[in-house]
């Protein structure tokens, strides 16, 4: 497991004493201090003797994404789990993913639900990523549907894939997921495995706005290069969107063939992000959209509704 943590005195022994406390599988905890000037020296000092732990410090501060690439440089071992220094693991976690990736030698990315936690205890909700490759091919055409504190991954093909990018900070993890899903499949959990820490301190509260620009031009990006054809879009133009949308399942659905991977989950994904699209408007209005301008997006989520019932 690989543990960044800047100024966290507060949280990191949490973080710290959850990934210890995992069952059924081989602890290495590797947590990098990015040059913090709190306590956190002191409260790391005190896993020091902890043969499961290795303690790197950065000095100075080089940031999130450094400190990521050390981490992963000096873990030893073939799967690295993800944990932020204000988030916990939840036991079993580990074990959960390490069956997955046992059971599929293919599988590169696996991802649990995750509690999404305010400071006093209270869940406000538990997301749960898509369950399959298809899924999450199709849903990242919109964004990022995965919590980087609940990811494991091949080590292998973290390398293979160029490791995480500094330039794509503070979506160096969505952008990491589009590169692992081009070589090698995904897979998902609706296991709550981790305790997500909703910190107003916090990254994405820090950079919301420079993470949902950068964010939505790499979906964009993605979703060109499925496209079958390209589609301009206008913002604000419900038709184009749901035609490019259609374009995307298109592409993808050719993509996986060709690569031998189920297309389980497209349709599935394809459909809620047509209506996620013309939210706003009467359920009857959606449909009439989603029909007319998406009709095989339409159909398939018809058919996956009536085979569910």
């Amino acid at each position: 497991m690989v543990l960044p943590v800047f100024n966290g005195a507060t949280t990191v022994r949490a973080a710290i004493d959850s990934a210890l406390s995992q069952a059924g599988v081989e602890v290495e905890l590797v947590v990098i201090d990015d040059g913090s000037t709190d306590a956190t020296p002191a409260v790391l000092a005190g896993y020091a003797t902890d043969g499961r732990v290795k303690i790197l410090r950065q000095e100075p501060n080089q940031g999130l994404v450094a400190a990521l690439n050390r981490g992963v440089a000096a873990a030893s071992h073939e799967l690295i789990a993800r944990l932020d220094a204000d988030d916990v693991a939840l036991p079993g976690r580990l074990a959960h993913q390490a069956a997955a990736f046992a059971a599929d030698p293919g599988l590169v990315l696996h991802a649990t639900a995750y509690a999404r936690t305010l400071p006093d205890g209270t869940v406000l909700r538990t997301p749960s990523p898509p369950l399959t490759h298809g899924g999450l091919a199709m849903a990242s055409a919109a964004g990022n549907r995965l919590c980087h504190s609940a990811v494991t991954f091949r080590r292998s093909a973290l390398q293979a894939a160029g490791g995480y990018h500094a330039d794509r900070y503070p979506v160096e993890d969505f952008d990491l997921w589009l590169r692992l899903l081009a070589i090698g499949r995904f897979e998902g959990s609706d296991m709550v495995g981790t305790r997500y820490l909703v910190n107003p301190d916090g990254i994405s509260q820090q950079h919301a706005t420079r993470q949902m620009d950068l964010m939505r031009q790499l979906s964009d990006r993605y979703g060109d290069d499925l496209c079958d054809a390209p589609i301009a879009v206008s913002s604000g133009r419900l038709r184009p969107q749901l035609r490019r949308l259609a374009a995307i399942r298109r592409g993808l659905l050719a993509q996986l063939r060709t690569r031998g991977i189920p297309a389980a989950g497209v349709d599935e994904w394809a459909y809620r992000m047509a209506f996620e699209c013309t939210s706003g408007r009467g359920r009857l209005v959606q449909h009439a959209l989603v029909a007319g301008c998406a009709p095989a997006i339409w159909m398939a989520g018809r058919r996956q509704a009536s085979t569910a019932r």
